[in-house]
């Protein structure tokens, strides 16, 4: 093991269930206190399901052996497109997002959003150097999850339409 495997373990586990389940919680804490923010905790919970679904349907589709050079923990399932890279960008990302999107003070706004837009390369990161995913599994990851963010959010937030001149 490398001196850099405990930390990609701490990347890999924030991409783990138990800790997107706590995002999730929080998140509808959050929107039931805030009734502003209750669409947006609600949608970001219904969109990581639906992209650790689709993420799970692309596995069974393409059946892609995992790499041999396990460094920490063995994965049981196929390798593309990697699930982590998806949810991250999904979870992390899409609150990235929102924060930017916010009324929050600009300084809070930007560091919050490039925290959380680096938390997601992280967990990305953390499934190469633990030798349980190809680099094109990951970037495949991130197309999945920008391709279901940029129809949900086409659909949940539309960019406001310019007046006819």
């Amino acid at each position: 093991m490398g001196k850099a495997t405990p930390l990609a373990i701490v990347f890999t586990e924030s991409g783990l269930l138990p800790a997107l389940a706590g995002i999730a919680v929080v998140a509808l804490l959050a929107g039931w206190k805030f009734p502003q923010w209750r669409s947006r905790a609600v949608f970001a919970v219904v969109l990581n399901l639906v992209a650790w679904k689709v993420s799970d349907v692309c596995k069974d589709v393409f059946h892609r052996a995992r790499p041999e050079q396990w460094v920490w923990h063995r994965e049981t399932s196929f390798s593309f497109s990697s699930g982590h890279a998806t949810d991250a960008v999904v979870v992390y990302g899409l609150w990235a997002y929102f924060l930017w999107r916010s009324t929050l003070p600009q300084p809070w706004r930007s560091g919050i959003s490039l925290l959380l837009a680096l938390w997601a390369l992280g967990v990305s990161w953390s499934r190469l150097a633990l030798g349980v995913h190809y680099a094109t599994d990951v970037i495949g990851g991130w197309l999945l999850a920008g391709a279901l963010m940029m129809l949900a959010l086409a659909v949940y937030d539309p960019v406001p339409r310019a007046a006819p001149a």
